[in-house]
C-alpha cells in the first residue's frame, strides 16, 4: 500500500511540475541594459529564473548565475521605444530588477501650442511624449514660478491636448493686468523641461492694502491670493481672501505678496 501511494505521488510530481511564474517589468529604452538578481529556486540546487524574453524575443540571458545581464543593445531598439520585458521563473522564489528605474520614461514632449482662452482656461498641444509623465502648471508671480496644480500626462507620441481652468484655482486666481503662465515635467532623473510661457491679461481689479498695527489685521481692496512671508523667507499664512489675521505671528517684519505686487510690514506684539 505504501509502495502505491509512493509510486502516485512520483507520478503527479512528473505530471505536475513547479509552476511556472512571469515577472513582466514595462518601460522605454533609454539606452542602458538591465541587471537581474537570480536567486536560488526553493530546492536551494538551481536557480529561479529559467528563461527572459523582450518584446516576445528570447533575450538568450545566461540564467545559471546569482546575477546577469539583459542586454536590451543587442534588439536594435531607439532610445524612448517601448520595452516589454517577461522573466519566466520558478514559483516560490522572486527575482529582481537592480536598475529597473533606467526603464522609466523621461520627459520629451515638444509643445505645438500654448495659450490662455477668454474663458481663463489655460491650454496646450504636445508631441512626441515619451510617457505618462504629470504636468506641474506655474504661473510667475511676485518674482518667482508658483506651482498652481498638477495635469497627468497622456504619454503618447501623437498629439495630446490638456487644460488646466485658473479661474477655479480659490488660491491662486489670476492677478491683475498680465499673467504669465506655463507647464513643466519633472522626469525620474529629477530633470525639468519646460514649455514656452504664454500671456493671459486679466479683467481683475487691482488690489491694494490697509494693515491695522493695534488688530494686526491686513484689509485687501477686492478679494485677492495673498501670502505672508517671515525674514526667513517662510511661507507663514496665505489665502484668497479679503482680509488676512496676524495675530498670531510674532513681532518683526514680515513681506505681503498679493495681487501682482509685495509690500512690507512691521509690528510688535
Amino acid at each position: 500500500m505504501k509502495k502505491t501511494l509512493l509510486l502516485t505521488l512520483f507520478s503527479m510530481v512528473l505530471l505536475f511540475p513547479a509552476v511556472a511564474v512571469e515577472k513582466v517589468i514595462d518601460g522605454f529604452f533609454q539606452g542602458e541594459n538591465l541587471f537581474v538578481y537570480n536567486p536560488l529556486d526553493e530546492s536551494g540546487a538551481d536557480f529561479c529564473i529559467t528563461r527572459v524574453t523582450v518584446n516576445d524575443k528570447d533575450a538568450n540571458c545566461v540564467v545559471n548565475s546569482n546575477a546577469f545581464e539583459i542586454n536590451l543593445k543587442q534588439f536594435g531598439l531607439t532610445k524612448g521605444q517601448q520595452v516589454v520585458v517577461k522573466i519566466h521563473h520558478k514559483d516560490g522564489c522572486e527575482p529582481k530588477i537592480l536598475n529597473q528605474e533606467t526603464l522609466n520614461p523621461q520627459s520629451t514632449f515638444t509643445i505645438t501650442s500654448i495659450n490662455v482662452n477668454s474663458e481663463g482656461i489655460l491650454q496646450w498641444t504636445t508631441i512626441e511624449e515619451q510617457g505618462k509623465i504629470p504636468y506641474l502648471v506655474e504661473q510667475f508671480r511676485w518674482g518667482k514660478w508658483v506651482e498652481l496644480g498638477t495635469v497627468e500626462g497622456i504619454g503618447s507620441t501623437r498629439q495630446n491636448e490638456y487644460s488646466y481652468k485658473l479661474l477655479l484655482n480659490e488660491k491662486m486666481k489670476p492677478h491683475s493686468d498680465v499673467n504669465l503662465y506655463r507647464v513643466r515635467q519633472v522626469d525620474y532623473k529629477g530633470r525639468s523641461r519646460l514649455s514656452l510661457q504664454t500671456k493671459y491679461k486679466s479683467n481683475a481689479t487691482v488690489a491694494t492694502m490697509l494693515f491695522d498695527k493695534k488688530t494686526k489685521q491686513i484689509t485687501f481692496s477686492s478679494k485677492t491670493s495673498y501670502e505672508v512671508i517671515n525674514k526667513l523667507a517662510e511661507t507663514v499664512l496665505s489665502g484668497y481672501a479679503e482680509s488676512a489675521d496676524l495675530s498670531s505671528l510674532p513681532k518683526g517684519v514680515y513681506f505681503v505678496n498679493f495681487d501682482n505686487t509685495t509690500s512690507t510690514i512691521k509690528f510688535k506684539k
